[in-house]
This record gives C-alpha cells, sequence and structure tokens, in this order.
C-alpha cells in the first residue's frame, strides 16, 4: 500500500515537472522570436544605407547594351521596310500603266500617262496626248518613293516628266523604255518597269549586281 502511494506520488511529482518544462521552453521560445523581431526592427531603423536597387554603373551598361543591339537590329529591319515599300510601289506603277493601256483600248484613242518627282514622292496621272502639263491633276503614290533618273530610260520632257504613250489598239507609241523607282533613303534597292515591245508588252523587273548598258534594273 504505502509502496503504490510513493509511487503515485512520484508519478504526479513527475508529470507536474514536464509541464513546467514545456512551459519554460514555450516561454524561452516565444522570448527569443520576439528578440528577434525587435533586433530586426532595430537593424532596419539604425542602418538606413540598406542595398536595394541597381547602381549607376549597372544601369548606364544595361542601356549600352540595348543601345547596341537596337542598332544591330534596325538596319535590317529598316531594309525591309524600304524593300516593302519599293515592292508596293512596283506594283502600283504596273497597274498605273496597265490602266492607261486598257482605257487606251476601250475609248479607241491615244492616251499617256506621266510620272514626275514632286517633293520626294512620285506623282503621276492618265490624260489624252493633248493635254498641257499644267491643267494635269496629279496623283500621289505612298510610301515616300522617287523616280531615279539614272536608271529610267522612258521620254523626259523639258520640265522633268516622264511618259509613256498607247494608240487606240493598246500598243506603245513611240519611245519603248522603264521607269525606275527607288527610296528615299540610302539603301540600293530599286524596282523598275518595262514597256519592252511595240505590242504593249509590260513586265516588272529588280535590280542586279551586274550593269547590262550601264543599268542595274533589267
Amino acid at each position: 500500500m504505502q509502496r503504490s502511494k510513493r509511487h503515485v506520488r512520484r508519478r504526479k511529482n513527475a508529470d507536474r515537472h514536464g509541464r513546467q518544462w514545456r512551459w519554460r521552453w514555450f516561454w524561452c521560445l516565444l522570448k527569443r522570436l520576439t528578440l528577434r523581431s525587435r533586433w530586426r526592427r532595430y537593424y532596419l531603423r539604425t542602418n538606413k544605407k540598406v542595398p536595394a536597387g541597381f547602381t549607376l554603373l549597372e544601369t548606364l551598361t544595361v542601356m549600352a547594351i540595348m543601345g547596341i543591339l537596337m542598332a544591330i537590329a534596325s538596319a535590317p529591319w529598316l531594309s525591309f521596310l524600304n524593300t516593302s515599300r519599293l515592292n508596293a510601289g512596283q506594283d502600283q506603277l504596273y497597274q498605273i500603266m496597265r490602266i492607261a493601256q486598257s482605257k487606251a483600248k476601250h475609248e479607241k484613242r491615244r492616251l499617256q500617262v506621266s510620272f514626275r518627282n514632286h517633293y520626294h514622292q512620285v506623282q503621276w496621272v492618265v490624260h489624252p496626248t493633248s493635254t498641257l502639263v499644267s491643267d494635269l491633276v496629279w496623283q500621289t503614290m505612298p510610301g515616300n518613293l522617287q523616280i531615279d533618273p539614272d536608271e529610267t530610260t522612258l521620254y523626259r520632257s523639258q520640265d522633268d516628266v516622264y511618259r509613256l504613250q498607247f494608240n487606240h489598239q493598246g500598243h506603245v507609241n513611240g519611245r519603248l523604255g522603264r521607269l525606275t523607282i527607288k527610296g528615299s533613303n540610302a539603301h540600293r534597292a530599286r524596282r523598275c518597269v518595262f514597256a519592252s515591245t511595240l505590242i504593249g508588252t509590260l513586265r516588272k523587273a529588280k535590280d542586279q549586281r551586274r550593269a547590262v548598258n550601264g543599268r542595274h534594273c533589267y
């Protein structure tokens, strides 16, 4: 009986000590967390020069790299845009000549399609051969294109107007030749439209590396 009472008393003491140890461990952990958070707030208040963001040298380096990459990529992009504008302008010139040819056949009279450079743009008009240049109503082609006088072989008047005439049958009346256009920048690409035969055959061409009769567009 006495042994059992001693055993129960020892067990109660052990449970009491265990609970006390758990509470002590919990309070120690809570104090540590509290002190750590307090120390962190104190460190942030006292150390205002906390490293954050980028330095001036890093920013300038990134900007220099971006500038170099943009300079490398801009040349092919500008070349692509210029080639696209030239191709669109060449298609439009071809269609203008075709319209003048079919209109001459339909109206059974001689018509002329005229072209000129005007403030770094190409202008055109379809009109009867008897119409004066001062009475013409010019239309402007988009794309900032120009007529290349060194590569153009159509008839050129004194007022720098290039012309191509079609008779009532749609045949070329007079001089054959080509009309060559180029971009407004320093790009060397050229596109041209030929009136190659007297029966009114029209064709498109682009510039080549080797010159033929002193011209590269053929």
